[in-house]
């Protein structure tokens, strides 16, 4: 299953059932997308007991109708590039952020306009530019989304590895896919985080193993304590006191301060990444728009203080909202219309107590969490004329103060 934690072992009514990885098959020619074509089917959702629907169309978006290249008259298009955040892993189609954004925009519009959402799996931000090079344009949509996940995308991908950028003689660069043996991507498994991350050892670490142990015990087995788990770090054998700077899930180099020269290496390749999917989505006379997903960390301070607890980390070395600010300063320098959740997402956990992640420490968003961002991208596009060309223009949300001690 490689990143990605199956609970299908957990119940043998779950073992009928496919689960995200089975409906996966990265293919760079694909013009839907890395989903497999002409699925409908059920798959294991957040719960084993409960599974969720899938259905993709005979391109592989998750869609459930078929798409032209020209778009019908009095039609908005809206391509929608990304990770499982965005085509929707365990979650069901009638819920996956793209079909509520269409919805959302159909009812809101005041015009009565039409709404077409394009979901387009393509695993990290380096395979969504080569996509939109290659496929996406040819869908002539009016807006990309590109949704970023903090967890994994700026240090799980295979820009420079898998696809390698190539400058053109009119002075463009482009991405060309390298040997196929390395198109799964690279990540910098062996960057541990450094001594000064973590807190002196102490005669109480014995117990709070005990204490983290039951929490994700009670978390595993009864539903009503499934958000007690800490956030997942995996699949890297991060222990406390010996912490990975690039799991799959959270990433926690990215928020050590100061910026280690490694993780500064994935923040530039991030932004060389950026710069790329703009200069693609401007070729197509398309509009951009980035989506920045929140680390659940970020979000709630309980889920922060179990990771804190888990693996002696001292706070005072972590700013967990500064990848938001850099890569909101490098867009709003760089001509790149950026939405950041993470305000809105902190405020819902703060003031409404609502639970936005699946269970088990899992690092996607639950339906709450997937109507939540629906709601926020079409709030978003609400305020921009879809058939304009050169928004030129980023959303910036007042910067939260950061967590330190």
């Amino acid at each position: 299953m490689g990143p990605y934690l199956s609970h299908r072992a957990a119940s043998t009514a779950a073992a009928q059932y496919i689960d995200y990885p089975d409906v996966v098959q990265y293919d760079l020619q694909r013009e839907g997308g890395h989903l497999v074509p002409n699925l409908d089917t059920l798959m294991l959702g957040a719960r084993a007991d409960q599974p969720v629907r899938i259905v993709t169309n005979s391109k592989g978006f998750r869609n459930a109708i078929e798409f032209d290249y020209e778009v019908p008259k009095g039609v908005r298009r809206i391509l929608f590039v990304g990770d499982s955040y965005v085509d929707g892993m365990r979650t069901d189609q009638e819920r996956t952020i793209g079909y509520l954004l269409e919805q959302r925009l159909a009812r809101d519009d005041p015009d009565g306009k039409t709404y077409q959402v394009l979901i387009a799996g393509n695993k990290n931000p380096a395979n969504s530019w080569y996509y939109l090079q290659e496929h996406g344009r040819k869908l002539n949509p009016h807006i990309v989304i590109l949704g970023v996940t903090l967890g994994n995308d700026l240090t799980w991908h295979n820009y420079k590895a898998g696809l390698i950028p190539e400058k053109t003689s009119d002075g463009e660069t482009i991405l060309s896919p390298a040997d196929p043996a390395q198109r799964a991507g690279r990540n910098r498994d062996s960057l541990l985080l450094p001594d000064e991350a973590y807190t002196p050892p102490s005669v109480f670490d014995g117990l709070s193993d005990i204490f983290i142990q039951i929490q994700r015990a009670l978390a595993s087995s009864l539903d009503v304590f499934s958000q007690l788990a800490p956030p997942i770090m995996a699949p890297l054998p991060s222990t406390r006191r010996k912490v990975y700077t690039a799991d799959f899930s959270v990433s926690l180099g990215l928020f050590f301060t100061p910026v280690l020269s490694e993780v500064e290496d994935m923040y530039e390749e991030f932004e060389e990444i950026l710069l790329g999917v703009r200069d693609v989505v401007k070729r197509s006379e398309a509009e951009l728009l980035v989506v920045l997903f929140p680390v659940r960390m970020q979000v709630s301070e309980d889920d922060w203080g179990r990771l804190v607890s888990a693996y002696s980390l001292d706070e005072s070395r972590f700013d967990l909202d500064y990848p938001n600010r850099r890569i909101l300063a490098f867009c709003e320098g760089h001509d790149i219309f950026c939405l950041d959740l993470l305000t809105r997402f902190k405020a819902a956990w703060r003031d409404d107590q609502a639970t936005l992640y699946q269970p088990r420490g899992d690092m996607h968003f639950n339906d709450e969490g997937q109507r939540l961002a629906a709601e926020e991208i079409a709030r978003c596009l609400g305020e921009v004329n879809i058939d304009a060309v050169g928004i030129g223009r980023v959303i910036r949300r007042p910067s939260p103060a950061s967590r330190k001690s």
